[in-house]
């Protein structure tokens, strides 16, 4: 799968240099990705992996879903259990099946996460984390580090449904208060609106915004060499046209 470079880098440095996000930025970030979901769901695929390290921003400013490892093709249910923990849902790790809606349930993590600075489930170790997921659905009470307006406490709670059938559909989402004083959905579609946060880089091969891979991983490009050859940059296949 051939993605064009995306200066920005991942969604999850930035969240490292500003530790929380504004109510604005988190709803441009989570429009994106409603779009992406509603994209992959149109086809009746499930993404499975949401999380910053795999929102990529673009030369623009907006971002995209990356890494589709764990995306598939469903028919009502599938049963692998996969996905990083602190963003699965508790059908998946019920081993009864899950379908779509547990991408909505990861969005719910996501935008939690972008404003409180950490993940709902977050524990010292996967075993934990999965203990506490399972627990939620049993008190369904959500811990706030920091304030929040109430329409976006809202939205989150109606994003972690325990049960996948509570949980809004995709258009039910985008009227949610939350994103329709926010988000211009056609404008947003079209890439009009403008975005929080615009990457600042020298040219259209400045790579210093992207994360360098681990050696053994992949090779980063070096930037005198990158214009107009093929590398591969935190798993994704890059090149440069110019």
């Amino acid at each position: 799968m051939l993605l064009e470079l995306c200066q920005g880098g991942e969604l999850f440095s930035r969240l490292l240099a500003e530790n929380i996000l504004d109510e604005g930025s988190c709803a441009f970030d989570a429009g994106n990705m409603l779009l992406g979901l509603q994209a992959l769901h149109n086809h009746s695929a499930v993404y499975r992996d949401r999380k910053p390290e795999n929102i990529l921003i673009t030369t623009s400013g907006h971002t995209k879903l990356a890494d589709l490892g764990f995306a598939k093709k469903i028919d009502g249910k599938t049963f692998t259990r996969c996905g990083t923990p602190e963003y699965v849902s508790p059908e998946t790790l019920s081993h009864k099946g899950h379908g779509l809606a547990t991408d909505l349930w990861s969005l719910g993590v996501f935008v939690y996460e972008c404003l409180q600075g950490t993940t709902t489930f977050a524990a010292k170790n996967y075993r934990s984390t999965y203990k506490k997921i399972m627990s939620y659905k049993v008190h369904e009470r959500i811990r706030w580090f920091s304030d929040v307006s109430d329409e976006a406490a809202n939205l989150i709670g109606q994003l972690l449904k325990p049960k996948a059938k509570n949980r809004p559909p995709i258009e039910q989402l985008k009227a949610h208060p939350w994103f329709a004083t926010r988000i211009d959905w056609a404008g947003l579609q079209a890439r009009e609106v403008e975005p929080p946060f615009v990457p600042h880089v020298q040219d259209s091969t400045d790579p210093s915004l992207v994360e360098p891979q681990p050696e053994g991983e992949g090779s980063v490009i070096p930037e005198e060499a990158l214009r107009g050859r093929v590398g591969v940059v935190q798993g994704y296949l890059l090149i440069s046209l110019d």
